[in-house]
């Protein structure tokens, strides 16, 4: 497992011109669930879906082709695979010839799921999925303070009957643990159980502002915290992360009967 001073990510890099699979780096996954008291057996189901909105390579002919990307790894794979080695690997592929695009599909994917330990999925030409993040809109709330900037490390319990609740905010930002550079992106969540104030759910979301975690890090920490508040087992979290370098991140965790809606974040 290497050290986070290791990675790819804030590193000088030099532009591969042809696939190259020793590129693509893998993140124990197990390093974070750890502080989380996540186990080999998950309490979510869940995935890490990339949008490569840049892919390109060579046909037949040898000409030019392009298309955009859909990749999905298994939240249940035993790594995640880091931003930049993939950014740096996908590069390769636009000086490679390919007789056909299944072969770029299979191409990717085998080399995913040697570095991850899991199920992916690959695919070309991926239709649009709609705009616009469900629910309330926690941004509309009046915070009575100004945020925190240290992480607020739980939730309120939530109060009252059962009821089920979908909330988004699109000011969640959290940082790199490695270069330091800001993520900012939306954050879904769905509930069915104790009803967690919104303001206090508001507030939480907008504490991760100076948070070092990767995003498929940070989605879960924000799964473990709504479970808890809520007492619910029918939920989901969704990160809708903004794109670097031509790819976007939106881990998705979810389990119970609750399916998570397909959407896209307008900044995408």
């Amino acid at each position: 497992m290497r050290a986070l001073s290791e990675l790819p990510l804030g590193r000088e890099s030099v532009f591969p011109t042809v696939v190259d699979p020793k590129l693509l780096v893998g993140i124990e996954r197990s390093r974070a669930r750890r502080d989380l008291g996540i186990g080999a057996a998950l309490p979510f189901r869940g995935d890490d879906e990339w949008t490569a909105f840049e892919l390109s390579w060579l046909d037949d002919a040898g000409r030019p082709a392009a298309s955009i990307a859909r990749i999905r790894v298994d939240a249940a794979s035993r790594a995640m695979v880091e931003s930049k080695s993939l950014k740096l690997y996908l590069g390769g592929f636009a000086m490679t010839r390919f007789e056909t695009k299944g072969a770029v599909v299979e191409r990717i994917r085998g080399d995913l799921i040697a570095v991850v330990g899991g199920e992916v999925s690959v695919e070309l030409d991926a239709e649009p999925a709609s705009k616009g993040a469900p629910g309330f809109c926690l941004d509309d709330l009046d915070l009575p303070r100004a945020p925190k900037f240290e992480r607020i490390p739980e939730l309120p319990l939530g109060t009252g009957a059962v009821s089920a609740e979908t909330v988004h905010s699109r000011l969640f930002r959290s940082v790199c643990p490695v270069t330091g550079q800001p993520d900012w992106g939306t954050i879904a969540i769905g509930y069915r159980g104790r009803l967690i104030d919104r303001l206090a759910l508001f507030e939480y979301l907008l504490s991760f502002l100076a948070h070092a975690g990767f995003h498929e890090d940070v989605v879960e920490r924000i799964f473990r915290a709504v479970a808890a508040a809520s007492g619910s087992e029918d939920l989901y979290v969704a990160g809708r992360f903004l794109r670097r370098g031509g790819i976007d991140i939106n881990p998705t965790r979810w389990t119970g009967g609750w399916v998570p809606p397909i959407w896209r974040d307008e900044r995408q």
